[in-house]
């Protein structure tokens, strides 16, 4: 079941003498009861770990509820008002699906009939156009619409976070399926899942995680992007006239021979002659 009447005034009368830690245990085994359609498991232990019951509080919570609530039988522990409405969430599905197969079967016949009629009806073109009758869809309005990929379903997330270990989940759950119109992904959910069943967390814990890590996904700064480094400047024209032109003259250069220096010129020291008048 993915969904159950609470009428709070009966559940308020019947449990007000509670603890919290009571009242949320209560909760809890009613959720557990109402996703697996059956009994709760008679061994306690089963019970405490599908419910998350950790702490000894907490398994005492689920114990006194269990033998004041339930009824312990062979096949399980038992709710009188939630086998009562599972039974009345059956025999709808039932109703509703041998309707839908009654008005198939009447459509497939009234098809068929027509075929064999298709001569007669090309005379008479005013009963050719008769409407045919459309197979109507299973009463489905006691549930939450999911307009979601078969594979974002709420539904086959659900399936696959209780195969992760996720003992507790709801697919009717207004806060999961805000999430999902909003484009959270099935990998985002079941990520928070893994992390859930590790730490002991219940399902309320994924939806938070999840949402709050594609928050912070979202407001994330951008890492900082390189400025690439500006492009040279194009050289002159006469730079390259000339480039061009030393290239080419380069295989007809000769290296020139060093010029040898000329010795200084020499200079005798004569004696002076003393000048006759």
């Amino acid at each position: 079941m993915n969904y159950y009447e609470h009428h709070l005034g009966d559940y308020l009368r019947d449990t007000a003498h509670l603890s919290m830690v009571e009242d949320g245990a209560y909760r809890r085994l009613l959720d557990t009861y109402y996703v697996k359609e059956a009994p709760l498991p008679l061994e306690l232990r089963d019970v405490f770990r599908l419910v998350r019951a950790g702490s000894k509080p907490e398994r005492d919570a689920v114990t006194v509820v269990l033998r004041e609530f339930f009824l312990e039988t062979p096949e399980g522990w038992r709710h009188k008002r939630c086998d009562a409405e599972i039974a009345r969430f059956q025999d709808k599905q039932a109703k509703a699906r041998r309707s839908a197969e009654a008005r198939w079967s009447a459509h497939q016949t009234q098809s068929g009939g027509n075929a064999n009629a298709s001569g007669s009806a090309m005379r008479t073109h005013s009963e050719g156009n008769a409407p045919r009758a459309r197979p109507q869809a299973p009463d489905t309005s006691h549930q939450t619409p999911d307009t979601n990929p078969p594979e974002q379903s709420a539904g086959e997330i659900c399936r696959r976070m209780r195969a992760a270990g996720m003992a507790s989940v709801n697919p009717s759950s207004p806060k999961l399926r805000a999430l999902l119109d909003a484009g959270m992904t099935a990998d985002e959910l079941l990520a928070a899942t893994d992390d859930a069943v590790k730490g002991g967390k219940g399902f309320a814990w994924v939806l938070a995680t999840a949402e709050g890590r594609r928050r912070d996904a979202a407001t994330a700064p951008l890492p900082a992007r390189r400025t690439p480094a500006p492009a040279p400047a194009p050289e002159p024209g006469w730079v390259t006239e000339r480039r061009e032109r030393i290239a080419e003259a380069a295989p007809y250069a000769v290296a020139r021979p060093r010029s040898t220096p000329q010795p200084a010129d020499e200079v005798i020291d004569a004696p002076t002659t003393p000048r006759i008048a």
